[in-house]
């Protein structure tokens, strides 16, 4: 199995040119000098662990798969040692490629999938989930062939993410995303953009149940998202410091000329939960220095750039 993944990324590199680099590391470390230490050093499989480990950190991801394929050695020490893992470089059989690695790499905690065209399919993230447990962040952004499958499988295999990237994988539902946080409650940080049928006021109600961790949130272009979700997630979000709402239109943040109408605050005093939104009018006289400062944002939106994230809401200001 390894050496079929070696096959998929090797570019022609092949074990001559890595028995000759163990040669000249032999040579430079006097390996060939009668009676030293180094002649006892056939080759890799005689490196001591602590070596291989240190060696491997310093490979970049594809060259980390080509020489898992060297020989035992090499391949107990990624399997044992190995803790982050990007295939995003992949432009071709990731999917095979993440299949044949997952039953290997059991320790990583780190895996970056992202693609620029979709390749990955629900059989390779039950892979994923079904060896990789100890997985704390996990990118799947793009990935627009998976389903409400991977979503299942990642809660019963990978209840420890802590950060998750689902930007554009359009085809997940509200309920395959509210039964992975029941699972995954250590989630901190979650991008949610783009997953125009996962992320609902049903979801985030969810969310805020499960997920009391949450840091970031990232919404964008969920166009179903409405006051009711935002309100359900700072009330049971207290560490919530970021949540990104670009294109969410049913957000009544703004008004109609473009300028705020409304804040989501947490009162001075309160319990962690007490968020609440306040109306422009009443800014003034709670904390006339914060509406200052929101009023920088308050031009017309036609006239701001492109980057601006219409309706973003920093649900861990404060009030008076």
């Amino acid at each position: 199995m390894f050496r079929s993944s070696v096959d998929m990324v090797s570019g022609g590199l092949g074990s001559g040119n890595l028995e000759a680099w163990f040669q000249n590391l032999m040579l430079s470390a006097g390996g060939e000098k009668s009676g030293g230490e180094g002649a006892a050093m056939a080759g890799w499989k005689d490196l001591p662990m602590e070596l291989l480990l240190r060696i491997i950190s310093l490979l970049d991801d594809r060259t980390v798969i080509v020489v898992s394929g060297v020989c035992t050695g090499w391949r107990d020490a990624l399997c044992f040692g190995l803790t982050n893992l990007s295939l995003s470089w992949c432009t071709n059989n990731m999917n095979s490629l993440v299949q044949s690695l997952a039953p290997k790499f059991t320790k990583l905690q780190v895996l970056t999938l992202r693609q620029d065209r979709p390749q990955l399919e629900d059989i390779a993230v039950e892979a994923v989930a079904n060896y990789c447990h100890d997985l704390r962040d996990l990118d799947l952004s793009k990935s627009f062939r998976l389903t409400d499958c991977s979503l299942y499988a990642l809660a019963h295999g990978c209840p420890r993410l802590t950060k998750l990237n689902i930007s554009g994988c359009s085809a997940f539902s509200d309920s395959a995303l509210a039964y992975l946080t029941s699972y995954c409650r250590n989630l901190k940080n979650l991008n949610l953009c783009g997953c125009v049928r996962a992320a609902t006021d049903r979801a985030l109600q969810a969310i805020a149940y499960n997920c009391i961790q949450l840091q970031t949130l990232n919404l964008g272009w969920c166009e179903d998202i409405s006051d009711n979700g935002v309100t359900s997630l700072a009330a049971g979000c207290p560490d919530l410091r970021a949540l990104d709402l670009c294109g969410c239109v049913l957000i009544t943040v703004f008004g109609s000329d473009g300028g705020i109408q409304r804040f989501l605050v947490r009162l001075r005093g309160r319990p962690k939960s007490g968020y609440t939104w306040i109306q422009h009018e009443e800014m003034p006289s709670i904390d006339p220095d914060l509406l200052e400062y929101y009023r920088g944002f308050t031009e017309p939106l036609s006239s701001r750039s492109t980057s601006f994230h219409l309706g973003r809401v920093a649900a861990d200001t404060s009030a008076r």
